[in-house]
């Protein structure tokens, strides 16, 4: 040290002593504040990090859960379905077991009766009174043949009286009256 600094830290050495211990106060209070800033930011990232985070984690949450109220909700609505199918039917096979339960000797009538066309119809004095009915039902107007078709109906069941009726319609041979006619002729001669 020179003559000078000398003679200047004895005069003014506590002023600059303390203006030394003042600037460094001040670099350290100032890296303080640089160090709490950067971690403040730090924080503040990390929070948004972390909030970011959540809300993908809540959203994915979500769409699982909307997609499992959905399936199950889908399931619902078809058990719904089924059972709803399964009440209408029990109430229908209800219905038609009352209706054959309390039929009384109707459906023994029409039984006897249909059982005695086809009998009538392989004898020899029987088969063109036969002939003759059907050629008549033939001749009868839809509305005839619908409203017999509804009768039988109600006494055998409807589900059994349509399979019959859609195997006689399918299975029945187109015969015109001219061809009845020749068959009741021919049958008569014999």
């Amino acid at each position: 040290m020179g003559f000078f600094s000398k003679l200047g830290s004895f005069f003014f050495g506590d002023v600059v002593d303390a203006v030394a211990d003042t600037v460094q106060e001040n670099t350290r209070t100032k890296a303080s504040i640089e160090q709490t800033k950067i971690q403040s930011e730090l924080a503040l990232k990390k929070a948004q990090v972390n909030a970011d985070i959540a809300i993908k984690k809540a959203e994915t949450d979500n769409v699982i859960k909307l997609q499992q109220l959905k399936t199950q909700a889908l399931s619902d609505a078809y058990a719904a379905k089924l059972a709803k199918e399964a009440h209408e039917a029990n109430t229908i096979n209800s219905e038609e077991r009352v209706k054959t339960f309390t039929s009384g000797y109707l459906d023994e009538f029409l039984v006897i009766s249909t059982f005695g066309l086809i009998i009538l119809s392989v004898t020899p004095f029987g088969a063109p009174w036969v002939i003759q009915g059907f050629m008549a039902l033939d001749t009868m107007p839809d509305f005839l043949q619908l409203w017999m078709t509804t009768m039988v109906s109600a006494v055998f069941g409807v589900n059994k009286t349509l399979d019959i009726v859609d195997r006689l319609r399918a299975s029945k041979p187109k015969m015109s009256v001219e061809d009845l006619l020749k068959l009741k002729e021919a049958l008569s001669k014999k």
